[in-house]
């Protein structure tokens, strides 16, 4: 871990904060490895039960950091190559976190920042977030997952009008695409991320990674697979103390109480 990415966990919610500011949380060596630091703590932490992702001051991330970068245009190949090798490595992790991973989209995102969002299994953004794609502007295409997330969330022809054209997308605009899944006033916005962390945190994990794990690999499915692999799911459900508890409590009438097994 480094200054650049802070990581903060209290009671089972973990928060990991982009923390460079001052170059918009640009992605750097330095934010980058500190990003690989954390998502390999968060795995290894057996009691966190919730993830947020969330940047410091008023922007999530703007992608890569291009002075750091791009530099030394002779060496940009081999810079490149190095660096997405760790970062791809990273997103991947990240995004196959057995627990609820929510971004809380702060501000403005682009390039690799919108990568770090969409990994995210649910998506809140202040009203003050803009998203605008910036590769092909630059010369460069899409890394770190972008494509691949966006195309999940948009569908091609979206994600192509979002990486072609380079338009700036305000949050409503991508909550309505289906970029984010909720969008609130920034007076509001840090209460509303601390009550759906806590939602998260509280409910039932295990089934919760179940059933992502089941969601983020139907697409690749046939339906047979799709439900072998349900199947595999509930029978390992069933062994579980949730089942139990989430039964008992529909049965009392009363909120469920979960904690690990």
């Amino acid at each position: 871990m480094n200054e650049a990415v802070k990581l903060q966990v209290r009671d089972g919610v973990a928060t990991v904060l982009l923390n460079r500011p001052e170059a918009g949380n640009a992605i750097d060596d330095t934010l980058g490895n500190g990003l690989i630091r954390a998502v390999e703590q968060l795995e290894k932490d057996e009691d966190i039960r919730a993830v947020v992702l969330t940047g410091s001051g008023n922007t999530f991330c703007v992608g890569g950091d291009m002075k750091a970068s791009l530099s030394d245009f002779d060496r940009l190949p081999a810079i490149l190559a190095a660096s997405l090798a760790d970062l791809n490595r990273m997103i991947s992790r990240l995004a196959r976190l057995p627990v609820p991973v929510l971004a809380a989209v702060n501000g403005p995102l682009g390039g690799g920042g919108i990568a770090l969002a969409l990994a995210a299994d649910l998506v809140m953004a202040s009203s003050t977030a803009k998203l605008r794609g910036g590769y092909t502007g630059i010369g460069l295409c899409p890394d770190v997952g972008t494509s691949w997330f966006l195309t999940r969330r948009l569908g091609v022809g979206k994600a192509k009008r979002v990486l072609f054209l380079n338009e700036s997308l305000d949050a409503e605009t991508c909550r309505e695409w289906g970029l984010f899944d909720f969008v609130h006033p920034p007076e509001r916005f840090p209460a509303e991320v601390e009550a759906m962390a806590r939602r998260l945190a509280d409910g039932a994990t295990g089934a919760l990674a179940l059933t992502k794990r089941l969601l983020d690999g139907a697409s690749e499915n046939s339906l047979e697979a799709q439900l072998a692999a349900e199947r595999d799911g509930m029978i390992l459900a069933g062994h579980g103390a949730e089942v139990r508890e989430g039964v008992t409590a529909f049965l009392e009438k009363r909120v469920p109480r979960y904690c690990k097994d």
